[in-house]
Formats: C-alpha cells, structure tokens, sequence
C-alpha cells in the first residue's frame, strides 16, 4: 500500500510511460503543488507548483511528457513532467477544466463560460484554433460548462455543466451529438466514453449507475439519448462511472467500488 500521509491524494493520473508512476494532485488546505509520484520506489521526484487552489481536473498526454492541470483558482495550466514551473497559462471566468484528446494532438479547456475552447498540443502559445458556443444546448442560460471528456474515437466531446447537465457535442464542427437525461447528477460527477464510443456511462444521485447510447437516432432539437442500462447496488451517489479502455468492465465508485460486467 502507498500513501501520501502529508498532502493526501485527490486525482491520480498514470503518465504515458507506465504504472509505475503517476502525477496527483493534494488534498489539504496549506499545499496546492501536483507531484510526481514514483510508484516503485514510493517517493515524489517532482513537485509542480502554480496552483493557489484546489485543483478540479487533471489530465495526462498519452504518449507526450505533458499534462494538464485546472483549480478553482481560475486557471488551467499545462505542464512538462520535466519542468517545475508550467509551460502554459489559461485563465478562466469561473473553475475551469482542461482535457487532451485521446490521440493527444489537441487538449480542450472550458474556461468556465458557456464555450469549449480547442487548442493543438503543439502550438499552444499561439491560441485556440476553434471553440465551440454550446450556450444553445443548455436547459438554463445562467450555467456553465464545468468539465469535458474526449471519445476514445475522436469524433465525440463529452460536456458536464456546474448544474450537472450532460451532453456531448461533435469534435469537429460543435453541433449535439447526444443529451443525457440522468435524473439527478453530483456537480463534480465523473461520467465516461466507453472503448468502442457508442455508450457513456454517469452516476446518478439516487445511487445507479445509467448507461446510455452516445449518440440520438432522433430528429428533435433535444436529441435524448436512451439509458440501455441502469445499474444498481451502491448506497450513496457514485461520482465516478469510468469503463475499462481494454476490457469490457465499468468501474464506479462513492463510500466503495464496485466492478460491473455485461450480462452474456
């Protein structure tokens, strides 16, 4: 077992290079910093430090020495794993969240509006290339979009609001792909692609988990998405519902774990 007695550990993300080392972030109220956490040999190698508050999101580059870090401090930084300080700077109006794609060529970055904002990995100092206004696809004006994921696929951009609305959005062009009638969301949950981009898997806050299909074979303007399955055994919420990227396995979790298979 390791464990992190003096910061606590909130997000852990595994670097590109293997599972024997990870990035994290604290969970304390004096020390902000992300470290680098060597798993072999349970010591930290590098402390990242640019935060002055609790960081929401953390996402790592899947074969590049970067990552991408967001707090409620309204900023989202990007790293180098071989560089204390950050290599670049996105302020926000409210906490944002950040996010590579899955073959890393792009990241994205609510910056706390009403917008998903796309970056190229390569050359992110000259700005976003594209966002998106996806003000037209919320059921109220006043939220924001608070968090996204990319499909495994790429075509596909999973979007949360602080109001824990969810729906995803074509990568490429911004139109509704999905939207996702959870019935009762936490604000901070963690909902998934699965491997194949056809499902998207959320927590709800009556304790299931609800599995629907990615994308609406509807005309209408809302494009709900069925739930195809509805998963139930936990005791509170779960906030995180995330599939397997290899294997046909749905984890989620809230006071415990739970591993769910397909029915043959």
């Amino acid at each position: 077992m390791l464990q992190a007695k003096k910061y606590g550990v909130d997000h852990i993300k595994f670097v590109h290079s293997g599972t024997l080392s990870a990035v994290c972030s604290s969970r304390n109220d004096f020390d902000f910093s992300l470290r680098y956490w060597d798993l072999y040999e349970n010591k930290f190698v590098r402390y990242f430090k640019g935060h002055v508050g609790d960081v929401k999101s953390l996402d790592v580059h899947p074969y590049d020495d970067l990552f991408l870090s967001s707090s409620v401090d309204k900023t989202s930084l990007l790293w180098d794993l071989r560089k204390e300080k950050p290599v670049g700077r996105i302020p926000a109006r409210y906490t944002p969240a950040s996010a590579f794609d899955k073959q890393g060529l792009i990241f994205g970055v609510c910056a706390g509006d009403q917008k998903v904002h796309l970056f190229d990995s390569r050359s992110f100092d000259q700005g976003e290339f594209v966002y998106f206004d996806v003000s037209r696809y919320l059921v109220d004006p006043s939220h924001h979009v608070s968090k996204l994921v990319f499909s495994p696929c790429g075509k596909f951009i999973l979007v949360t609001t602080n109001a824990g609305q969810i729906f995803s959005i074509d990568s490429f062009k911004g139109y509704l792909v999905g939207s996702y009638a959870v019935g009762g969301v936490e604000q901070d949950s963690i909902p998934s692609f699965s491997p194949d981009s056809q499902f998207v898997a959320c927590g709800t806050t009556a304790g299931s988990i609800n599995v629907f299909r990615a994308s609406s074979q509807t005309e209408d303007s809302m494009k709900t998405c069925s739930v195809v399955a509805r998963l139930d055994g936990h005791s509170t919420p779960p906030r995180i519902a995330l599939f397997n990227p290899t294997r046909t396995l749905l984890a989620s979790a809230c006071t415990n774990v739970a591993l769910w298979v397909p029915r043959q």
